[in-house]
């Protein structure tokens, strides 16, 4: 039974405040630690990856029309990173630890009897760097994106919260910043795995100084998936290595307005033309924001 908070959270009334708390010189960083960061447009949005969500959109529902049995998340899981990897053949894209072995025994669907059999051992660690480069390239998986530099997470948290389809602007909404001390992890025996992939498999993973923590989960062949919020890992014990930091949304825009000028845009993020199509829409939809008078 959990006893204890998953996360603390401190709510702040500005970007400023925000801007100022994570600052190397400030409070977080002044503690014996290493932090990690991620960025919500959206307080609310859970710290689960977007593949294990039980709804419309999750793979496993679409190929299979069950989304809550353990052996088909699994084989969907599976389906897509082979389904990517045939894609990058075709435009000639090298994906990280190839070999006949590995795709036989790793990706091919028919090898994964023990997975589908056990799904707690999925995925092999073999599958990560994979897994990441598909992450980071529109490709739903079950890592989280985490960022050594905090400023990276509050552009992220800011430009999501500009976005239309994503984020209704309501009185009350607030935006989040998650910090993880990593240093911590271990009291929890790997049931929090973080994941720091070769910064050569796309150049986003540098740009963002980006890693992962990965979703594991338990269950047998026909069994319902049981999964936990990565918060949720963290209420067997006290001290919580997580915490929140919230401000509200419509401090997102001088939010942005501070990344831009400190140089953290879409752009740098990306290094590509997605990425400077990024930048733009950040721009028009933070005007269009602004000419809705969504600063309360």
């Amino acid at each position: 039974m959990s006893n204890y908070p998953g996360y603390e959270e401190k709510e702040l009334n500005a970007a400023d405040e925000l801007w100022e708390i994570l600052s190397p010189t400030r409070e977080l960083a002044a503690k014996p630690c290493r932090f990690i960061y991620r960025g919500h447009g959206d307080a609310t949005w859970d710290l689960i990856p977007s593949i294990l969500r039980f709804d419309d959109q999750n793979p496993a529902t679409i190929l299979f029309g069950n989304s809550n049995h353990a052996d088909n998340q699994v084989a969907a899981e599976k389906m897509l990173l082979d389904m990517f990897a045939r894609n990058c053949d075709a435009a000639g894209i090298k994906i990280p630890n190839d070999s006949l072995s590995f795709r036989e025994e790793e990706l091919n669907l028919q090898s994964g009897d023990k997975y589908y059999i056990n799904p707690s051992l999925w995925p092999n660690e073999k599958l990560y760097e994979l897994m990441a480069l598909a992450q980071h390239h529109g490709i739903p998986t079950r890592l989280l994106d985490w960022t050594a530099i905090p400023y990276v997470a509050v552009y992220f948290a800011a430009s999501q919260a500009m976005d239309f389809q994503k984020v209704k602007w309501e009185d009350g909404t607030r935006l989040a910043v998650w910090a993880l001390n990593t240093e911590r992890l271990s009291r929890y025996n790997e049931s929090v795995k973080l994941i720091t992939p070769n910064g050569a498999i796309t150049p986003h993973i540098p740009a963002q100084t980006g890693c992962f923590t990965i979703h594991t989960q338990e269950g047998y062949r026909r069994t319902p998936l049981q999964l936990t919020r990565l918060d949720e890992v963290f209420t067997t014990l006290p001290d919580t290595p997580l915490i929140k930091l919230t401000i509200p949304i419509n401090e997102s825009l001088r939010l942005l307005a501070l990344c831009g000028k400190s140089g953290f845009t879409g752009a740098r993020m990306y290094p590509s033309a997605y990425g400077a199509r990024l930048a733009v829409m950040d721009s028009i939809n933070a005007q269009a924001r602004i000419n809705h008078n969504e600063c309360f």
